[in-house]
């Protein structure tokens, strides 16, 4: 286990053996602004001119995309316990909770005979309020007949499992870290791809250095598809958390450990991917997508859309993706580029609703066929221009 603590005073020392760096501790930043030659940097009533700013603050709230995934909330200790019984060999992974609406787990890391770290972890759909996850875990404690123990560390915190905005990728002042979508949405981890992406901007900065060009290119730190994945999966998840057992279950079941450990480290070959995605529930899943798909086109391209809303034109409803008291109208006003599976998804949502079953039971006249037809083809031909 590498402590935090142990890694920040390396890291210190480091900075503070090269005369290079000048280092402000405590100051908070309060803006970065674009200059001609530079970005100007101001915090606590000062002001620093650069040639380039890696900015690694944490979005804002009003920043996160919350219509996919989670918080990970966390709250975990390091205890002493003399002979606690744990098995030293084995770690706990998502021991799974029962009683909770939402997902909650402990990890179990014992680190020798009489020492141990146990941590809780829950998928809240909101970041507040935040329950008393330490008296869970005091409770859990309680269980196990421990006798006696000390607390000698504790820890907390709270992690987006959200779709970053887009951010700038080209120019002077990068953003980097979480704000920049370097942590795994459907993990929380980070390290890895953090070391990956700050090695790549490292070298940019010398090259820079040297070549005086400060036009620096936001590493990808892995690829876009994984995104899309974790997207898939954490709106199947959140429209079924009490599925969360049942799937993670089965697909560390069907994956090995070094599969699962490329895929989460964002280095994942065909074969990896292909295990992961055949060991999750394939309806979940593609429900999933539809909804992605009737969400995108809903949020993009307001103009065409208020335009359409405009002419008399039959609007469908679906009945499959929402809940009843959710249901979203499909416009395909809207024009946006999707891959093959989208076309498959947009045919789905726009195909004849059969008498009965819809929010309007009402025979469908020729216009509306003429409609569906025309809606469908536009689906099909952006995908294929997608594609």
């Amino acid at each position: 286990m590498l402590p935090a603590d142990a890694l920040y005073r390396h890291a210190l020392a480091k900075i503070d053996d090269i005369p290079a760096f000048d280092l402000h501790l405590g100051v908070i930043v309060s803006g970065v602004e674009h200059t001609d030659d530079g970005a100007l940097v101001s915090a606590d009533q000062r002001r620093w001119q650069a040639k380039a700013v890696i900015d690694t603050r944490p979005p804002d709230k009003g920043q996160l995309i919350f219509g996919v995934g989670f918080w990970q909330v966390f709250s975990g200790l390091e205890i002493t316990c003399p002979k606690h019984g744990f098995d030293t060999s084995t770690a706990t992974l998502m021991d799974f909770q029962p009683g909770y609406p939402h997902p909650c787990f402990l990890y179990l890391l014992p680190l020798d005979e009489d020492h141990f770290l146990i941590e809780w972890t829950a998928f809240q759909p909101e970041k507040e309020p935040a329950p008393d996850y330490r008296s869970d875990l005091d409770s859990w404690l309680q269980r196990q007949d421990l006798g006696y123990y000390e607390v000698t560390r504790e820890e907390s915190g709270s992690l987006p499992m959200l779709r970053m905005p887009n951010v700038q990728s080209v120019g002077r002042v990068l953003r980097a870290g979480v704000g920049a979508g370097w942590m795994r949405a459907a993990t929380g981890y980070h390290f890895v791809s953090c070391q990956r992406g700050s090695a790549a901007l490292a070298r940019q900065i010398l090259a820079a250095h040297a070549s005086g060009d400060w036009m620096l290119q936001g590493p990808a730190v892995r690829a876009g598809w994984l995104d899309w994945m974790d997207s898939v999966f954490l709106r199947a998840l959140k429209r079924h958390p009490d599925k969360a057992p049942q799937w993670f279950v089965g697909l560390f079941a069907a994956t090995s450990a070094a599969q699962m450990s490329r895929f989460m480290n964002d280095q994942p070959r065909w074969r990896d991917a292909l295990a992961v995605a055949s060991a999750l529930p394939p309806r979940a899943l593609c429900a999933s997508r539809i909804a992605m798909v009737i969400n995108d086109t809903a949020n993009t391209d307001k103009c065409a859309l208020s335009e359409f809303r405009r002419t008399p034109s039959p609007v469908r409803y679906i009945d499959h993706c929402q809940p009843r008291a959710d249901r979203r109208r499909y416009a395909a006003g809207s024009v946006y580029r999707t891959t093959v599976l989208d076309c498959v998804a947009a045919y789905w949502c726009v195909r004849p609703v059969p008498r009965g079953r819809g929010p309007h039971d009402s025979q469908e006249t020729d216009r509306d066929v003429a409609n569906r037809f025309v809606r469908c083809s536009v689906c099909l031909l952006n995908g294929l221009v997608g594609f």
